[in-house]
């Protein structure tokens, strides 16, 4: 999904929420493992990934998600390769 700039880029009387997952209960653990499975068996798995990872200041999970996953590729949006 694709959002355009100008919606994302605009101020708003909003106060940002932000919340981490404390439980890990919280994930369907069937879902989760069909997931890592089904990661652990692609032959070239690509991560295609977005400027909004950097906005949401998400950028250390996704480094994390590629070392624990060991996913050699991704791609970026924006093709400054940066991650």
């Amino acid at each position: 999904m694709d959002i355009p700039k100008d919606i994302q880029l605009a101020s708003g009387a909003l106060e940002p929420y932000f919340t981490t997952v404390t439980n890990e209960a919280m994930f369907p653990q069937a879902a989760v493992e069909k997931a890592r499975t089904m990661l652990s068996q692609a032959q070239k798995p690509i991560l295609y990934v977005g400027g909004g990872v950097g906005m949401a200041q998400a950028v250390p999970a996704l480094r994390e998600f590629i070392a624990v996953t060991q996913n050699a590729g991704y791609l970026y949006a924006e093709r400054t390769g940066r991650c």
